[in-house]
């Protein structure tokens, strides 16, 4: 009996691929790995979009993908972006919870057509907030108001 021979390509430090031979089930797919943020930010380059969409590009449309994520979520447009480009590839997505996918993770985790969760794992959802630092809209419209107030009171 032959050993599988099993590849691994890293796209970035936080983007893999495993198995890039691929197979047309679930049982011998090629899997993703996106554990980092989504988008990145000051710290980490995280897993933009566009490398996702080079990554799916060089994948034939006729294979199966395994998304395994493990993600605190991050950028809301990087995610989305994420989420519709593995929409539209069908019922050959499979996406899977390896630790956590809060956020935008989560919302990638609804891209499957299969969706699966480990045991042990953290899925959440949480208000987006904006780029300017100001957290929530309704944060941001309370931190508005009080700017506005207080011009009104000098």
């Amino acid at each position: 009996m032959s050993k599988k021979q099993i590849r691994v390509r890293q796209v970035n430090d936080f983007l893999s691929v495993t198995n890039e031979a691929g197979g047309d089930s679930f049982d011998d797919a090629l899997e993703i790995n996106i554990h980092d943020r989504i988008g990145g930010d000051w710290f980490s380059p995280g897993v933009k979009s566009g490398d996702l969409k080079c990554l799916l590009d060089t994948i034939p449309p006729h294979k199966h993908i395994v998304v395994s994520l493990n993600s605190m979520g991050g950028d809301v447009s990087h995610g989305t972006a994420i989420h519709n480009m593995l929409k539209m590839r069908g019922d050959k997505v499979q996406t899977r919870v390896d630790g956590m996918a809060a956020s935008m993770a989560g919302v990638i985790h609804q891209a499957g057509a299969i969706r699966k969760m480990m045991r042990a794992r953290c899925w959440s959802f949480t208000n987006p907030s904006n780029d300017l630092g100001l957290g929530t809209r309704t944060r941001t419209v309370a931190t508005l108001t009080t700017s506005e107030r207080s011009k009104t009171t000098w």
